[in-house]
């Protein structure tokens, strides 16, 4: 899967598919049970390409169904701050933030 040779390429494709739920009016819960879904997939069928799927592959592996859920929320909130922020994770200007 080409997805998955890069963590950006990754978390990009994650990004795509979390805004069309959020288009379509599914709840961060909702999406992060979509995740939960996708994780357990991958962490028994794909084998990790990188450092960081590697890590969350063992994460995912050690934690119980209340931890992993935590960590599809946490990388929900990884890509969307990167959407947010951008790469480089950075947070913006005070002048930038929007209330």
């Amino acid at each position: 899967m080409k997805i998955l040779d890069n963590f950006d390429a990754f978390k990009e494709f994650l990004l795509n598919k979390v805004l069309i739920a959020e288009k379509i009016g599914l709840s961060d819960d909702t999406i992060a049970k979509g995740v939960d879904y996708v994780q357990s997939f991958l962490s028994h069928i794909v084998e990790p390409h990188n450092p960081e799927e590697r890590l969350l592959q063992s994460l995912w592996r050690l934690g119980n169904e209340e931890e992993r859920h935590a960590l599809s929320k946490m990388i929900l909130k990884l890509v969307k701050e990167e959407e947010t922020h951008g790469q480089d994770g950075k947070d913006p200007k005070p002048s930038d933030v929007k209330h």
